[in-house]
């Protein structure tokens, strides 16, 4: 978790303690250690994947994957997620789907993309725009599925 994030905690009472690495964090974890774990979600060497699928994490916040190719994407019922901005590198997906991410505001890290198989945006309701989608000129096989952003105003 980064400074940003820790100080709004810190400011309503409770301490909070940084870790540089997972390894860091199970250096000193113990199963009976009170508290909550929040987490980020970067990956530095990752550059490509059969399929990305980020489901139910529910204090992610952000997510920085240099990933640059990928076969499906799947981000879903990530309470806290409000952008993904950490996946601008991306520029081939086939199969992507953005489903019930409550905070999620908009799809900006997208914009490097210019072909999906199929996509499907379904009930994020906090996304207002799909200005990520810019660079898209085509869906290649499948269907692309907006349905039940309750947020969205704009589609162009």
């Amino acid at each position: 978790m980064s400074e940003e994030l820790a100080r709004p905690i810190e400011a309503a009472g409770h301490s909070v303690r940084l870790f540089a690495s997972p390894g860091e964090f199970l250096d000193v974890f113990h199963p009976r250690m009170p508290g909550c774990l929040l987490t980020e979600i970067d990956l530095p060497c990752l550059t490509s994947a059969e399929g990305l699928r980020i489901r139910s994490n529910d204090s992610l916040t952000k997510i920085s994957i240099p990933v640059t190719e990928l076969t499906t994407l799947t981000i879903s019922k990530n309470e806290s997620l409000a952008d993904i901005d950490g996946l601008s590198d991306l520029t081939t997906v086939w199969d992507a789907e953005f489903e019930s991410n409550d905070a999620l505001t908009n799809i900006d890290g997208l914009s490097n993309v210019s072909s999906f198989a199929s996509l499907v945006i379904d009930n994020n309701d906090a996304l207002h725009d799909l200005d990520g989608l810019h660079n898209v000129s085509e869906i290649t096989f499948g269907d692309l599925i907006i349905d039940n952003n309750d947020s969205l105003v704009d589609i162009h």
